[in-house]
């Protein structure tokens, strides 16, 4: 990336690649430093000049280690990744000459974040950085004796490569055409506790076509609530239907579920309400597309209506009936009187 760059789609920062210039000099894994991790070293266009390196994204210091110019760093919000991952991310910079960073500190996107350097143990001008694609911020030492996150990932999983000059360090890298950012299928809905909703509680939820994880995948779902209609059991997963042709697996790490709340005075009924009918079979109230008129010589009366409901009357059974939910041929509340 360059100084100044910024990438924000629907709503959420994309996670840069920090260099202008990526010379890749130890990769994860490789030589006795970088055993047991995700770390790379990365120098600039030339060898031995302290290069400058930015915000990947908007990031807050959450500590420092001024004896090896390292510090730790985690995105402010929920960040996109190269790998589709949408969530929080954890990295560390180190061997800073010129670090200035401390805890709280906050480096929108695109700003200068510091400076390849030597500062520590080092044998060449560079920046050491390792990702974790989690808010835990846990540094250990592993059985090789070096330090790393948990969760941590390889940066080809991290990094967006847009604008950053790739000189050396083969790898999968990702741009940001690659991971294409699709339309909300369907719009979340207010609360509404006499509905049957859904809250989907992470950024992005695959919806597909079926109940199926076969099934094509159409787009996904926002944050938010969303009515769902029906339900199914498949690939061990129960599944949502949010729209027509519109499913969503269920996780408790992904969703919360809220069955409707049973209210006996009021019954479902299609649009266009005088152009239905409600009768009476077996102590429940049900409606018909039928003329309006009398079923069975019971006949009902409305009382009024504002656009969202009506009351009406039959016999001595008072109700209130919404024109807003999805038609039903099943009877919806027992009778209550009023």
């Amino acid at each position: 990336m360059y100084a100044g760059q910024r990438s924000i789609r629907d709503g959420i920062e994309d996670f840069m690649c920090p260099f202008t210039d990526f010379y890749m000099t130890c990769g994860p894994n490789e030589s006795q430093f970088h055993m047991g991790t995700m770390a790379i070293d990365v120098r600039g266009a030339e060898p031995g000049v302290c290069y400058a390196y930015y915000a990947p994204a908007t990031v807050r210091c959450i500590t420092t280690y001024p004896q090896s110019g390292q510090a730790m760093w985690q995105t402010v919000n929920n960040v996109r990744c190269s790998n589709g991952y949408i969530g929080k991310v954890t990295f560390m910079t180190v061997h800073d000459d010129t670090l200035n960073a401390y805890p709280g500190m906050v480096v929108n996107q695109g700003d200068q974040l510091g400076n390849m350097g030597t500062k520590g143990y080092a044998t060449g001008v560079h920046c050491h950085i390792e990702c974790s694609q989690s808010d835990n911020t846990s540094w250990w030492q592993n059985s090789y004796g070096n330090w790393n996150f948990n969760y941590e990932v390889d940066p080809e999983d991290v990094f967006f490569m847009d604008n950053t000059n790739i000189l050396n360090g083969m790898g999968n890298w990702k741009y940001l055409s690659d991971v294409p950012v699709k339309d909300k299928v369907t719009p979340n809905v207010d609360r509404d506790e006499y509905k049957n909703q859904i809250e989907v509680i992470v950024p992005e939820l695959r919806v597909r076509t079926d109940a199926s994880l076969s099934a094509e995948i159409l787009s996904y779902a926002g944050q938010g609530y969303f009515d769902y209609y029906e339900t199914r059991d498949n690939d061990d997963y129960t599944w949502y239907r949010i729209a027509d042709n519109q499913w969503i697996a269920y996780s408790d790490e992904w969703e919360r579920v809220y069955p409707a709340k049973p209210r006996e005075e009021f019954v479902n009924i299609p649009p266009t309400i005088e152009a239905r009918n409600i009768y009476m079979l077996d102590d429940k109230l049900q409606f018909a597309a039928l003329n309006p008129g009398n079923t069975d010589g019971l006949s009902y009366k409305i009382l009024s209506k504002d656009g969202e409901y009506a009351e009406i009357a039959i016999g001595n059974v008072w109700i209130k009936v919404t024109d807003s939910t999805p038609v039903t041929n099943e009877p919806q509340y027992s009778r209550g009187n009023k």
